[in-house]
């Protein structure tokens, strides 16, 4: 077990050849702080994050689960078919994962808080053993549910607190492609609080922890790159997710 080790010891001394999904400052030798006071994880100065998407079975989403793919992930929970399998497969081509959360499989009652946080627990112990890095995402707005603001809360400050004891926990994408609910034909989101003070909020609970967090966006055409979110200035780095065949260069203007 390494749960007992310091995020640094964890980090300086993890070994492998990785590589980024999202485009971090947080790479060093030393450890920074970031624009929100925040001491980020530090990695081996060269060290990238080669990672995968831990992916869920289609054919195994159910309309208990609303019929949603993420939320059946958690609620059927095929741990020894296709969790550990896939967990296994990607630490052999990889060193990082990144896996999407649900809210709407609570909403519906599927499972409680409990049984998801001991979900996400065997994931990173098993993660933790093959010595890889976990990228975790707290879920979809699409696939939200009827949570409430309190219920969302207490979701992710218990996962906060779950995730800070892992030192392989690299960062935190709030929520899944936050941009999409912000466009003027959005995906569904039932809550009646503003989504820009839910998001906001519960960013600060993950930060609160010590752990960089994001809020990951769809990028659909080159002119994406450069779009300003409002939820790219409430993180500690930026994940684009490519929805067109880009060029080579197009990646660049987000620099700027």
């Amino acid at each position: 077990m390494v749960r007992n080790i310091s995020r640094r010891t964890f980090l300086y001394g993890a070994s492998g050849i990785a590589a980024a999904t999202a485009l971090s400052g947080s790479v060093g030798a030393a450890a920074i702080l970031n624009a929100h006071g925040v001491s980020e994880p530090v990695v081996p100065a060269g060290v990238k994050f080669r990672g995968v998407n831990l992916a869920n079975n289609f054919t195994q989403t159910t309309a208990a689960d609303g019929n949603d793919i993420w939320a059946s992930l958690w609620g059927v929970w095929n741990w020894d078919g296709l969790i550990a399998p896939q967990l296994d497969d990607i630490a052999k081509i990889g060193n990082a994962v990144r896996i999407i959360g649900n809210t709407l499989v609570m909403a519906l009652g599927s499972i409680t808080l409990t049984q998801y946080l001991a979900r996400w627990q065997q994931l990173l112990d098993h993660a933790q053993s093959l010595g890889l890095y976990v990228y975790p995402c707290g879920g979809d707005l699409g696939h939200w549910g009827n949570y409430t603001w309190a219920q969302s809360t207490q979701t992710y400050t218990e996962l906060a607190q779950l995730f800070k004891g892992y030192p392989n926990v690299i960062g935190v994408d709030i929520v899944n492609e936050a941009s999409q609910p912000l466009e003027p034909v959005g995906w569904t989101y039932n809550q009646p609080e503003p989504v820009a003070d839910l998001l906001t909020e519960l960013g600060n609970q993950v930060r609160s922890v010590g752990l960089p967090i994001t809020y990951s966006r769809s990028v659909v055409s080159s002119s994406g790159w450069t779009q300003d979110y409002f939820t790219d200035h409430l993180g500690d780095f930026l994940d684009f997710h490519v929805y067109y065949p880009p060029q080579p260069t197009d990646s660049l203007a987000a620099y700027g």
